[in-house]
């Protein structure tokens, strides 16, 4: 292994190789190279926050994209910029259908630049006007019942109360299926999101 890392300048401390085109990590005897800015979308239930979470234990360095909070901003069907509810009984279905969740193009592309590599797993409903911003970006596609089932677990961690009302599981199908397409629309890579985290990670 020593032998392959010798290929990239850099120093060598505690399994973790920091050069300056990036991060990379030793994860139970692979080799994993993040040398630029990659997006992980999907639907809710795909799993992005829990990778997030478990990547980040391993070093690699992740953000929510939930948590960008420079970068995410909501806005109602006017244009008016709003934002969500501190009280989560309020965000309920009539809320998030005359709300948007819309990345700022030029928050986003001065994150990026001041935190790269960067791992960004997150969704917003501009993504067509944002992917551009990206070196690489992957979709974590999710069967229905699993993403509901994952909604449903007590333990989930998201920045959004989505998935929390039965109206938005029902409605959850759909909404995966147009997800589904629009990703390969905009020609991401497309990842079995009940794959393991390490295995996704080995992917990317």
């Amino acid at each position: 292994m020593r032998n392959a890392l010798q290929v990239v300048q850099g120093l060598y401390v505690d399994g973790l190789l920091m050069h300056e085109q990036g991060l990379c990590v030793i994860l139970l005897g692979i080799e994993y190279r993040l040398m630029a800015n990659i997006l992980v979308t999907g639907p809710a239930g795909s799993g992005k926050s829990y990778l997030s979470k478990k990547w980040a234990e391993k070093g690699i360095k992740t953000v929510d994209g939930d948590a960008m909070t420079d970068v995410c901003r909501w806005f109602d069907l006017d244009g008016r910029r709003d934002e969500f509810p501190e009280d989560i009984s309020k965000a309920d279905a009539a809320w998030f259908n005359s709300h948007v969740f819309m990345w700022d193009a030029t928050s986003l592309k001065k994150y990026l630049s001041e935190n790269a590599p960067v791992v960004v797993l997150g969704v917003c409903d501009n993504k067509a006007d944002v992917v551009k911003y990206f070196d690489r970006v992957y979709y974590l596609k999710v069967p229905f019942n699993v993403a509901k089932e994952r909604l449903l677990n007590p333990q989930r961690q998201a920045f959004t109360a989505f998935g929390q009302h039965e109206e938005q599981r029902v409605a959850l199908e759909k909404m995966i299926a147009d997800a589904d397409k629009r990703a390969v629309d905009l020609g991401m890579t497309v990842m079995d999101a009940t794959l393991p985290a390490d295995e996704i990670l080995r992917l990317i």
